[in-house]
């Protein structure tokens, strides 16, 4: 199953994932922010659900991360939500913090 990212609110950078997150999927991801509508542009806090991804692996943590880092450069703030066990028990496991905002 492919992954996507569509916005959910119109005046905040507020945005749902869904589907797999893992290395078939990340790169597709990828490109297809980019091209629609990339969480990391704009300004303001980020906010990212990931209630809709059904599985996920060391790839979409390492998606996670990598946007943690833009949103640090760009001196903005970037919240994930319903995390799913196994990114946390690979975060944990990494010995890694992702700043996690309560649903």
């Amino acid at each position: 199953m492919a992954a996507t990212c569509k916005k959910v609110a119109a005046t905040q950078s507020t945005y749902a994932l869904s589907g797999a997150l893992d290395f078939n999927t990340v790169p597709a991801l990828l490109a297809q922010m980019k091209a629609e509508h990339d969480p990391l542009q704009g300004s303001g806090d980020i906010y990212i659900d990931l209630a809709g991804v059904e599985r996920s692996n060391s790839a979409g943590l390492g998606l996670l991360i990598e946007w943690v880092i833009q949103a640090r450069q760009q001196q903005r703030a970037i919240y994930f939500s319903n995390l799913p066990n196994a990114l946390l028990q690979i975060a944990r496991i990494s010995e890694l913090e992702l700043p996690v905002k309560p649903v």
